[in-house]
């Protein structure tokens, strides 16, 4: 079961990301919030064999919950699928560059 986050910021970032996959297609077919230098917050298919931006086809991509772009001090990782987790609090904002970015839940899909 897959699930949508809201992910904001207090600098007015705001955009729906989705994790994780369907019931149907979540073996060729799940997402995850990464970070792209070029491109900002993308969702990148974690199902596949290389990980890469869906805008730009960059390999530099670096998923939320890497200590590179996520604080740790936040020790639940809410957001979850596979070997892939993130907290809630603490990430990096692809507008203002500043680790203020929030995820909060806000639908489950199958």
């Amino acid at each position: 079961m897959g699930s949508m986050y809201s992910a904001s910021c207090e600098c007015g970032f705001s955009r729906t990301v989705r994790v994780g996959g369907g019931m149907r297609d979540h073996r060729t077919n799940s997402a995850f919030p990464f970070y792209c230098d070029h491109c900002g917050m993308v969702s990148v298919n974690i199902s596949q064999d290389q990980l890469i931006c869906p805008q730009c086809q960059s390999l530099d991509v670096i998923p939320y919950g890497d200590q590179r772009i996520t604080e740790t001090s936040d020790a639940y990782k809410s957001v979850q699928w596979g070997n892939y987790a993130c907290a809630s609090s603490g990430n990096l904002c692809p507008d203002c560059r500043k680790k203020t970015m929030k995820f909060s839940l806000e639908m489950l899909f199958d």
